[in-house]
């Protein structure tokens, strides 16, 4: 069943609008595809590798999915996206659409507005990534990600709505799990961190930083309202968290911690 047939007021051919950017239905397009899978092959991933060289857990989680899922990740750094699609296994990498934040992109000056029109088509083209407004504009948003996970995209989002600087997660907006509930779309809950290394704050260009991603234990919405979930995720975030800092942690059935790599003299 198409997402269209459970949200009737879901028109899945006609863009919707949002800061004068459309919602882009032409990042699925199977030439588009292909560039994407080209960029990403040959520029984007061996960038990244030299760039910010990942270490990954977890993806073992990832193992048992069908269908789109939402990946919901903690925020601290502009390339936080980049490494995480770059961090996932190639099925999942050329079906995810990240979120955008929709303020990023607006403007009155008609020249910074081409310029940020320049860099929304161009994270259409390889990354097909949509804007996430933060006020009632929202509901576009829901039915072009209903659009994407009929299509059999996944998405990435960052709940907490913009980037944290102490690097602690902050309060998770309700939106989420407002999708998740909506389109019955399993969540995976993600951490990374020492992102904010590689373009650290007041710097415009970025520097080479080891960074970590970990993937939880997906959470499946049946039976839960929206604000369950989003309270549900708020935890397994967390313990994705204290678990990445050697933290110990009561994982209650909600996410499954990695032991680290074994150390040196073989412990």
């Amino acid at each position: 069943m198409y997402l269209h047939e459970i949200d009737p007021v879901f028109d899945p051919i006609a863009p919707q609008q949002t800061s004068g950017l459309p919602f882009c239905h032409w990042g699925d397009r199977a030439v588009v595809r292909e560039i994407r899978r080209l960029g990403w092959d040959w520029v984007i991933v061996p960038v990244l590798r030299r760039l910010a060289p990942a270490r990954v857990t977890g993806l073992e989680e990832l193992g048992g999915l069908r269908g789109p899922v939402i990946f919901a990740s903690n925020h601290l750094s502009h390339v936080d996206s980049h490494v995480i699609l770059a961090a996932m296994p190639a099925p999942f990498r050329y079906r995810v659409a990240p979120t955008m934040c929709d303020a990023c992109f607006q403007s009155r000056n008609p020249v910074i507005r081409l310029w940020h029109a320049f860099r929304y088509y161009t994270t259409v083209l390889f990354a097909n990534a949509f804007t996430l407004p933060r006020n009632l504009e929202f509901r576009q948003a829901l039915r072009h990600i209903a659009y994407l996970a009929g299509a059999g995209w996944s998405v990435l989002v960052f709940p907490e709505g913009e980037r944290s600087v102490s690097g602690n997660l902050l309060p998770l907006q309700p939106g989420t799990g407002v999708a998740a509930v909506t389109y019955q779309l399993p969540v995976v809950p993600v951490r990374v961190d020492d992102t904010q290394n590689v373009i650290p704050p007041g710097r415009g260009y970025p520097l080479p930083a080891q960074v970590r991603i970990r993937f939880g234990r997906p959470i499946f919405p049946g039976g839960m309202d929206p604000s369950q979930l989003t309270e549900r995720l708020s935890g397994a975030m967390q313990e994705l968290a204290s678990a990445s800092q050697g933290k110990p942690v009561d994982v209650a059935g909600m996410v499954r911690i990695e032991e680290d790599e074994a150390d040196s003299d073989g412990h």
